[in-house]
């Protein structure tokens, strides 16, 4: 099941699009600028937000259609939302930045397999903890080819995160929406 989400171009998208050049994220200013370049008029494939706990992963579409509403805010010319679930890395570890850096390139790989019609395809992951809140928010943006295109991680340092301190999946997407629209001061 896909669900199509056209976008019109706007001031609203400018002025996302602008935030969103002010990323500073895990590829610095210049890979989001690029990505924002090459996002504008291009069509982007969401799929469900991949949600991990230490006992298991499970997939959360309302999410990924909270980030597809954005991309399209943000330029995009049309965004699907696909139904299929990507398991992404098995990988487990105290360190986020390894969790992210196995996710990434687990994303690649299974894209790159994919072939999607799309220019770009995007996920977002969430890390749960043991308590229910969300500790972690990460987001993988790789061109149809499987190569990176843009990616963000965020967590307790961030302020968009410490404003919400997210414990559920809509509470995670507000977070990562806010920190596209916004862009991150830390």
């Amino acid at each position: 099941m896909h669900r199509l989400l056209s976008s019109s171009r706007s001031s609203r998208a400018a002025v996302i699009g602008l935030a969103l050049i002010g990323l500073s994220g895990c590829g610095g200013d210049e890979e989001a600028k690029a990505f924002l370049l090459g996002l504008a008029g291009a069509r982007v494939t969401v799929y469900p937000t991949v949600v991990r706990t230490a006992e298991r992963i499970t997939h959360d579409t309302a999410s990924a259609e909270v980030l597809a509403d954005a991309l399209g805010k943000a330029g995009a010319k049309s965004v699907v939302v696909s139904g299929e679930r990507l398991t992404l890395s098995e990988k487990t570890s105290f360190n986020q930045g390894a969790m992210y850096r196995a996710s990434q390139r687990a994303f690649a790989e299974q894209v790159k397999a994919r072939k999607p019609e799309t220019e770009y395809a995007a996920v977002a992951e969430f890390l749960v903890s043991a308590n229910g809140g969300v500790g972690g928010i990460h987001l993988f943006v790789v061109r149809a080819d499987g190569t990176r295109a843009f990616g963000r991680l965020l967590n307790s340092h961030h302020k968009e995160f410490k404003a919400v301190w997210p414990r559920s999946n809509e509470q995670a997407a507000a977070v990562l929406t806010a920190a596209l629209r916004n862009g991150l001061q830390r």
